[in-house]
């Protein structure tokens, strides 16, 4: 089973996330702050499969906590970052990428986006959650996956296209 850390400010997204993480069979540590998250992490004798972080947050936000874990774990296995905003500017995509994110999702998302998304990152023998879902939720998912591949296909034919981000978002 993987076991995912979640970062958030908020108690209720905190929450939300971690019933859906659940709902996929992963095992979830939380944290309400990046200071938090840095603690837990470095008082752990094993490594977290993917941290997911809100990436506005007081204090330490995402995008300086996945800066500081590229930082310290320089070297080491690095652990998979998901950053989670509402800002869904291009800003934003690069700095999470800059910063060494290795995928974003936009809030609001669905369960696909989250599904998707942790697929992307988890090294394949972590992913076998996925095939323990149900039929109709593994349709969705691969759906959202042709979805996916899609939207990237149409935004690569753009004169404006960010390859660098594209390519990121769906080399999972």
């Amino acid at each position: 089973m993987s076991d995912i850390l979640i970062v958030d400010d908020d108690a209720i997204n905190r929450l939300l996330l971690s019933k859906q993480l659940t709902e996929l069979g992963l095992s979830v540590t939380q944290a309400s702050n990046g200071y938090e998250a840095l603690k837990i992490i470095r008082s752990r004798n094993s490594v977290f499969d993917c941290v997911i972080t809100d990436c506005h947050m007081p204090e330490l936000n995402g995008f300086e906590l996945a800066e500081q874990l590229n930082k310290e774990l320089m070297g080491q296995p690095s652990i998979p970052i998901i950053g989670c905003t509402a800002d869904n500017s291009l800003s934003s995509s690069e700095r999470a990428l800059d910063v060494g994110m290795d995928t974003v999702i936009y809030k609001p998302y669905t369960m696909s986006d989250l599904s998707s998304a942790l697929h992307s990152v988890l090294k394949k023998e972590t992913c076998e959650w996925v095939l323990e879902l149900p039929t109709e939720h593994r349709l969705e998912y691969a759906n959202a996956v042709v979805e996916s591949v899609r939207i990237a296909l149409e935004e690569l034919q753009s004169e404006q296209a960010n390859i660098k981000a594209i390519a990121h978002r769906v080399k999972g």
